[in-house]
């Protein structure tokens, strides 16, 4: 039985979740133009100067909304500085896509530890004494090699769905393109993130090291989470410099807290007050090629003003990992749930 009807001037979107869906969606490339809801209300919609189209709608759990095509579509306008920012946060980069500032609006407080910088693309020797494709060392620690180096950037624009910086990176004998995003209403910065590996035995990284101070982190597994230290005064501390998360890893005091949210990179460390996420490796047995070639991942800084157990890091890492369904066209008769 057919369900939907042939309409280009319709879009359905379904939210598959159990929870509200409150980030930004792309619009299929072919869309031209704005939207509305059934009863005529503009939605918001922008074009971003690399032509990407974006909308900003909160769809209920489980929620079907058909919406139609409409003209209201709104230029970005294009920023000159390294800055993203809106009436909840303040975040600032430098020519490498570095996060050189990060302020929290709601209180007046760093994000980041003093004095330092985040999303810094590192890469490291990677070169374990044994099971080349499944172990790491942490000698790698003491093997940097090179941070990324900015190529070129761009704003892509500001509008009333969200702001993005644009960046073109360098490191090792790969390259990195990286969209770095900031919705309207969400202190969420989003790493859009793709990537030419062309390394041997290499590791490539990235770290924030954050304005929290406790002695473990909330990591994501099946069904629940986990505690796991962020010291290493014990030999069985030590021997989890690398640890295994899902979704998100947080790091929460009592009263604020930050997380990294993921949507495929499994592997963190969590010492002290940094967050540290695991992007790539380049082994070469018992693949000689492994890994080689392009990738495209996701990863989002999330501060929260409460404990982690108070804040919506759950809802905001299924959000990031299950995005509406989105289907040209409109139900025939009103589907349920």
């Amino acid at each position: 039985e057919r369900l939907f009807d042939q309409d280009n001037d319709s879009i359905t979107l379904i939210n598959t979740l159990n929870v509200a869906y409150k980030r930004q969606i792309e619009l299929p490339e072919h869309w031209e133009g704005g939207l509305q809801d059934e009863d005529g209300n503009d939605i918001p919609v922008q074009q971003d100067t690399d032509g990407k189209l974006t909308t900003l709608l909160k769809l209920e759990p489980q929620e079907i909304k058909t919406l139609r095509l409409s003209n209201a579509t709104q230029q970005t306008k294009k920023a000159d500085s390294f800055t993203l920012e809106n009436q909840l946060v303040h975040y600032e980069f430098n020519q490498h896509a570095q996060l050189v500032a990060a302020l929290d609006l709601e209180t007046g407080e760093s994000i980041l530890a003093d004095g330092t910088i985040g999303n810094v693309l590192t890469l490291y020797e990677d070169r374990p004494h044994n099971w080349d494709a499944w172990e790491i060392d942490i000698s790698y620690e003491d093997m940097a090699v090179e941070t990324a180096d900015g190529q070129t950037w761009q704003s892509l624009g500001v509008g009333p769905v969200s702001q993005s910086l644009f960046f073109k990176l360098k490191i090792g004998n790969s390259r990195i393109d990286q969209r770095i995003t900031l919705q309207t209403n969400s202190k969420a910065l989003e790493f859009k993130t793709k990537v030419d590996w062309q390394e041997c035995h290499r590791m490539l990284r990235t770290s924030f090291p954050v304005n929290v101070q406790t002695d473990s982190a909330t990591c994501d597994i099946q069904y629940g989470h986990v505690q796991r230290p962020t010291h290493r005064n014990t030999t069985w501390d030590m021997a989890r410099f690398e640890v295994a998360a899902q979704k998100y890893v947080d790091l929460s005091d009592q009263q604020k807290g930050v997380a990294l949210l993921n949507d495929c990179k499994y592997g963190h460390k969590l010492h002290e007050n940094i967050l540290d996420l695991h992007l790539l490796r380049a082994p070469t047995h018992p693949d000689p090629d492994a890994d080689l070639g392009n990738h495209q991942f996701c990863y989002v800084l999330y501060p929260h003003n409460c404990p982690f157990q108070q804040s919506d890091v759950i809802e905001q890492a299924l959000q990031l990992n299950q995005v509406p369904l989105s289907l040209l066209g409109k139900p025939i008769s009103p589907i349920q749930p």
